[in-house]
């Protein structure tokens, strides 16, 4: 999970209102 923390974290922050982008990590 660390490994893609940054990364997710990235794209939460640059689509904070797209659901599907913090799903993809975590999918």
């Amino acid at each position: 999970m660390q490994q893609l923390h940054p990364y997710w974290r990235m794209e939460y922050i640059e689509a904070p209102r797209y659901p599907a982008a913090m799903k993809r990590p975590f999918t």
